[in-house]
């Protein structure tokens, strides 16, 4: 028996053999050995220098979301992950994450809270730096203007791209 949540959920689900049922770590328990060796690469300072730049870029992409009135931050961002929507109807969202994947450029997440779509993004990349918090940005930027012209709705201050 299988439960997808949202966040797992795709358009090629038919086309793409699902691999996640078939490994043994579900039959057996946690082994710690992948975790051991990035504790003792990483080192505790190295650890935890490594989270707070990945917090910090994460605050960074959220600030520029709130510059742009289209977007709502939905929760604060939790480490590496922010969660945010389109104002305005749930399709709105989901057609803006379906353009951002179709693009190639980046790679977000749906997920669900409170009867509201959100597209969830997480800083995660081992080299990821100040400059691709604001690509994405404006990529997103990109795409919701694509959105916004199909739906007939206002623009922001944005120019108006190809997605």
């Amino acid at each position: 028996m299988s439960v997808d949540p949202l966040y797992l959920q795709h358009k090629h689900v038919e086309k793409a053999t699902d691999l996640r049922h078939w490994s043994i770590a579900l039959s057996r328990g946690f082994r710690s050995l992948k975790l051991w060796f990035t504790i003792r690469n990483y080192v505790k300072d190295g650890l935890r220098h490594y989270i707070r730049e990945h917090c910090r870029l994460s605050k960074i992409f959220a600030k520029s979301l709130k510059t742009d009135d289209r977007f709502e931050i939905i929760v604060n961002v939790v480490f590496g992950l922010g969660c945010f929507h389109l104002k305005g109807d749930n399709i709105l969202t989901e057609k803006l994450l379906s353009s951002l994947n179709d693009s190639g450029q980046i790679h977000v997440v749906p997920s669900m809270l409170n009867e509201v779509f959100i597209i969830r993004i997480v800083v995660c990349a081992k080299d990821a730096l100040e400059y691709d918090m604001h690509i994405a940005f404006q990529i997103i930027q990109t795409c919701a203007d694509g959105i916004m012209i199909e739906d007939n709705k206002d623009l922001s201050s944005t120019p108006i791209k190809q997605c």
